[in-house]
């Protein structure tokens, strides 16, 4: 996946927005020709996976037109828009395209405002009720502390029929956060929630920041893998896996996510292809991630050492990855001199 950030606009002031290091600091949007740029970039790629995000897509002053680039163009086969849905009535037309899916997250309506919550279910009767694109929308739904209030999502999924829900645990804006205390303490409610899902034959999946398997007991292990089995999901053993995803930044420069993208951002133009770009990635800082250890329970943990477990987010042990690459590049500049 590399997804282009089109604008840094957004319509909500989510507290553990994960771009907040852009989103609402200020208004620049992406151009028509950067946009262009960016896409081109991707497609050095055929077989990667074009993603459309902000800040809040649909708010680009030119957000229709580049839908109309992607339509026109036939070598791209599919593009992922993340969006919060509020504004998405304005371009349902377009996005009724068969190259279009939805990844449409959801918040609790007392956290945006029930007008705005109440634009956002009437965008989906519209989408699922008169244009027929329930298969092209999966909702999200973000979990933090304090927990949110979950009950609405429910409600939202039984109300149009959707049996998945696309997850994920929010690495918190604070860095010096215990990443075992704060999973441990988010993981009850996690589990409350995945419980109600299931019930209702909900199945969730996680997009990012999973529970590491050794906050799991065997017996907890054994019910995902039914739960997965039950709703048809390929076991993903991988999936403790902190791996890049590109984002594209509206002045063409790149990161490897948001939650990285103090560490260092790169200009697009300085590689000849997307691949290159998510070798850099890994080589500057997924080559040291799997040697270093989140907690002192990682230091002997055979999935770390055998790169099947990152120990969560890498942000919570950025501070020894670049520990290690600063000793890497003593190491390498005292070889250089003899």
């Amino acid at each position: 996946m590399a997804n282009i950030m089109i604008t840094q606009r957004c319509n909500l002031s989510c507290p553990y927005c994960f771009a907040n290091e852009f989103t609402n600091t200020n208004t620049e949007d992406m151009t028509i020709d950067n946009f262009k740029k960016a896409l081109d970039f991707i497609k050095t790629d055929p077989l990667e996976r074009v993603g459309i995000i902000g800040g809040e897509p649909t708010l680009h002053p030119d957000f229709a037109r580049m839908l109309e680039i992607i339509i026109n163009d036939d070598s791209i086969k599919r593009a992922i828009i993340y969006t919060n849905g509020v504004f998405i009535n304005r371009y349902i037309k377009h996005l009724t395209n068969n190259k279009f899916t939805l990844l449409i997250n959801c918040n609790p309506p007392a956290a945006i405002g029930y007008d705005t919550y109440n634009r956002l279910i009437a965008n989906l009767k519209q989408m699922i009720n008169e244009y027929y694109m329930k298969n092209k929308i999966t909702l999200g739904f973000n979990m933090y502390l304090p927990f949110p209030e979950y009950r609405f999502i429910i409600d939202i999924l039984k109300m149009f029929d959707f049996d998945h829900l696309r997850t994920s645990i929010v690495v918190p804006n604070d860095r010096s956060a215990n990443v075992f205390e704060y999973f441990g303490r988010i993981k009850p409610r996690v589990k409350e929630l995945f419980g109600i899902l299931s019930e209702n034959n909900i199945f969730p999946f996680f997009d990012c920041n999973a529970l590491m398997p050794c906050m799991m007991t065997d017996e907890e292990k054994m019910a995902i893998k039914d739960f997965m089995k039950k709703a048809q999901i390929r076991e993903n053993k991988d999936y403790a896996i902190c791996k890049p995803i590109v984002d594209i930044l509206p002045n063409l420069e790149a990161i490897r996510c948001f939650g990285l993208s103090e560490f260092e951002k790169v200009r697009i133009a300085d590689f000849h292809k997307i691949k290159d770009l998510k070798n850099y990635f890994m080589n500057s800082f997924d080559s040291y991630a799997f040697n270093v250890s989140t907690a002192k329970k990682c230091n002997d943990c055979y999935k770390r050492k055998t790169m099947r477990c990152s120990g969560g987010c890498l942000i919570f042990k950025m501070n020894k990855i670049n520990d290690l690459k600063s000793l890497a590049r003593q190491e390498t500049q005292a070889i250089n001199i003899s």
